[in-house]
């Protein structure tokens, strides 16, 4: 019996450390899903939206879809999740701009659709830099026009972002304390939190934003639990508003309520 025991509780620990490492070299891939450009997306002439590209701060070339109006009542600054390319939230770029009269640019992160490169964390920090600084240099938009929209890992990238430019105000959506918090969840067994690369530390980081945020999430998210959502909501310090998408999983849309919280939003912000 002790032998056969011997046997099977080393075929455990050698399977637990063959899983272990593949998580260790795999996370990457694990976290970056990467997804090209579908070459069948085209934007008709007419189009309100218009392809644009911009370097990051190491000349990594990045690719973008902007909504410009002429005379907006605020710049919006979309930041999507790990999932799919900046091409697959063209409609919701497009219905940002109709919805809010607002000029709206969607970065996709290095590695994602056309832009070069390879994700990293730091690397995504300085996609959403280089997404400002485009509208700040080429578009001569003024910080203080620019609004945030990011979702679940982009909205950790527009936390960031926001603290170290002073960006009025911020919308996060289905987002996260940090990433190993998330990770923890899905690999219980496993020691994430001390071998992750990848930290997007969002709790540690949202006490020191002064803007004004309106948080969302969704009550039944089988990704990141309401619960998360509202321990981050509660270290804020700033002026705040949470809003829970009843029935919410954690890419269903957002509700019409929340919609109007964010032009009440603009409207006190940016009007």
């Amino acid at each position: 019996m002790w032998v056969i025991s011997w046997k099977t509780g080393r075929c455990v620990i050698i399977a637990y450390v063959i899983v272990l490492v593949l998580l260790v070299l795999f996370e990457r891939r694990l976290v970056y899903p990467l997804e090209l450009w579908d070459p069948q997306v085209r934007f008709a002439e007419g189009s309100s939206l218009k392809e644009v590209y911009f370097p990051a701060a190491d000349g990594v070339k990045l690719h973008a879809l902007y909504s410009q109006r002429s005379r907006p009542r605020v710049v919006i600054l979309y930041l999507h999740g790990n999932g799919g390319n900046i091409g697959h939230r063209a409609g919701l770029l497009r219905f940002l701009s109709s919805q809010y009269e607002a000029s709206v640019l969607g970065v996709s992160y290095r590695g994602y659709g056309k832009s070069e490169g390879q994700p990293s964390e730091n690397g995504l920090y300085l996609d959403a830099q280089a997404a400002l600084q485009y509208l700040l240099d080429k578009e001569r938009v003024d910080v203080d026009r620019v609004l945030i929209v990011g979702r679940s890992m982009g909205a950790a990238v527009g936390l960031k972002l926001a603290i170290d430019h002073s960006v009025p105000a911020i919308c996060i959506e289905s987002t996260f304390t940090s990433l190993p918090d998330v990770a923890a969840r899905q690999y219980p067994w496993f020691p994430v939190r001390l071998l992750m690369k990848n930290q997007f530390p969002s709790l540690s980081r949202i006490r020191q934003y002064r803007g004004r945020l309106l948080q969302s999430h969704g009550s039944h998210d089988e990704l990141i639990p309401l619960s998360m959502a509202q321990e981050l909501y509660a270290a804020a310090t700033c002026p705040k508003e949470f809003r829970i998408i009843p029935n919410g999983t954690h890419n269903s849309p957002q509700s019409g309520q929340y919609y109007s919280l964010v032009d009440a939003l603009i409207s006190q912000v940016y009007d």
